[in-house]
């Protein structure tokens, strides 16, 4: 990842992010390749960041004692 704090959409310094600013309004611009930020606009993930988070939940590398698959919802 680029930044990990940063935002890719919106406004204000040092994190791309202001709470009256938001993404999709006239004049705030997103960043050209989403997948290089893990935070979408300064509250939600991008899809590159939550499919990590998904894939290490479902192949066990961020779940304990075992991955999450059908089986061991069991």
């Amino acid at each position: 990842f680029e930044s990990a704090l940063r935002a890719c959409c919106g406004d204000g310094e040092p994190y791309n992010f202001n709470s009256k600013v938001l993404c999709g309004q006239k004049g705030i611009k997103a960043c050209d390749d989403p997948s290089r930020y893990v935070n979408w606009d300064g509250i939600h993930l991008t899809d590159k960041a939550y499919n990590l988070m998904a894939n290490g939940l479902l192949s066990g590398r961020f779940a304990h004692p075992v991955p999450l698959t059908p089986q061991s919802c069991n």
